[in-house]
């Protein structure tokens, strides 16, 4: 299958239009169900071959690959046997029973480590997967994804990966304005940050060292305050800390937007409520004084 056939195969079978809430928060008038190609053998396959293509021309160093879980899975699957590397499943926080492990399958510290995503839009889940395998001694300097949504290029400028400008930061999309395997170098001069993104395991971890709870009880109360606001906000409700700050959910009017497919097309985006925070007095002056 040639790239411009798989490309319009992609578009085809997992190109969806509607109002679309995002990992990141963010809501979208597309959206890309990933699990309708990767649950194709007839695309899973030139996906599998093109993913070791680009793994072989921009990481030639790497050894293994990983996936994290659960999309990814099967394309680091489809490329480990289109490649003959082996690969890691990284789990998007260590199981509480038998091997406790976050990283599945053996590797040894210091190898390289080439990652395998399939729609990235913010970064977030990559970076936080690339933060577990380089906690675990491996090298990562290269990923490839099938899919880019367009925001990991700019958002990537923020993150804490941008605090590391020693080393070679590059990724290949598979399925981007410009043709597949385009290579996206780090733009500009990387600014020194001193920020960090929590993970909800960190995050959870620091409750229970806070509250003297284990890491199961803080991992039940994390989520059961989430759950409250979530509902509450569901409801109709709002949630409000004082000094912290609120949480409420907006009716967003709908509008006119464009056709992604169609540029010159208008489209009816309906009407959502969508949730908002903000911050109280409080936190503003603790973030402010650092």
């Amino acid at each position: 299958m040639s790239e411009d056939a798989l490309a319009r195969a992609l578009v085809e079978h997992a190109y969806l239009e509607g109002d679309f809430l995002l990992r990141s928060g963010k809501r979208s008038r597309y959206y890309l169900d990933k699990y309708r190609f990767e649950t194709r053998p007839d695309l899973l396959r030139p996906l599998g071959e093109r993913l070791a293509a680009a793994v072989r021309e921009h990481a030639p160093d790497a050894v293994r690959l990983a996936g994290p879980e659960l999309g990814a899975v099967a394309l680091a699957a489809a490329a480990s046997l289109e490649s003959g590397l082996p690969f890691l499943i990284v789990r998007k926080a260590a199981k509480e029973y038998g091997t406790a492990k976050r990283l599945e399958g053996p590797f040894e510290e210091g190898e390289c480590v080439c990652l395998v995503e399939d729609v990235v839009t913010s970064g977030g889940a990559l970076l936080e997967s690339v933060e577990a395998l380089r906690g675990a001694g491996l090298v990562v300097h290269t990923a490839v994804c099938v899919v880019d949504r367009g925001a990991f290029a700019a958002a990537v400028q923020g993150r804490r990966v941008a605090r590391e400008r020693e080393k070679s930061r590059k990724t290949a999309w598979l399925s981007r304005t410009g043709g597949p395997g385009r290579v996206i170098p780090a733009r500009g001069p990387v600014q020194r940050q001193e920020e960090r993104h929590v993970t909800k395991q960190e995050f959870v971890a620091e409750v229970a060292r806070r509250s003297q709870l284990t890491a199961r009880d803080a991992g039940k109360a994390v989520d059961a305050f989430l759950e409250t606001i979530t509902d509450t906000l569901k409801g109709g409700g709002d949630v409000a800390f004082t000094g912290f700050g609120k949480f409420s959910a907006q009716q967003r009017a709908a509008r006119t937007g464009v056709n992604p497919r169609n540029p010159t097309e208008k489209v009816h985006i309906p009407a959502a409520r969508v949730p908002k925070f903000s911050a109280g007095s409080a936190l503003k002056s603790a973030v402010k004084n650092g």
